[in-house]
């Protein structure tokens, strides 16, 4: 699992299976098969995928409240 913060939210993300996630964050969870998500959330080797990744996983959980 890992976690990391994003717009002042908590986000995390668990590894369910093979390129299978779960996010969880801001009240809500939803499955996701992105994993670009989870290989630079918590990388900050390149900050625009790093960036990118947090991003992609706050919409994914707000596209779903």
């Amino acid at each position: 699992m890992k976690t990391f913060e994003i717009n002042n939210e908590t986000i995390t993300i668990e590894k369910i299976g093979y390129g299978l996630y779960i996010l969880k964050g801001i009240g809500t969870s939803v499955p996701c098969n992105d994993s670009e998500i989870w290989d630079w959330c918590d990388d900050e080797e390149n900050k625009e995928k790093h960036l990118a990744a947090k991003e992609t996983a706050y919409r994914l959980l707000v596209n779903n409240l």
